[in-house]
């Protein structure tokens, strides 16, 4: 059996996280963007062109609190 594997390819066009949240969609969307691929389906993230790839675990999360 093949191991899918999700590759999420963001394009870098902000220099603030606030202003890529507002372009960002949200966690129910990519709950659900998600659920059309198979649940041991692994995620990874591509940079420089897909010349890297990095996986996407847990410890990657992290919140981002707007400082006022």
């Amino acid at each position: 059996m093949t191991q899918t594997t999700i590759v999420l390819n963001p394009k870098r066009t902000e220099y603030s996280a606030e202003k890529a949240a507002k372009r960002a969609m949200t966690v129910a969307q990519m709950i659900e963007a998600l659920r059309q691929f198979p649940a041991d389906a692994r995620i990874v993230v591509s940079d420089y062109a897909e010349y890297m790839y990095a996986p996407v675990t847990l410890s990657d999360l992290h919140e981002h609190v707007e400082e006022e």
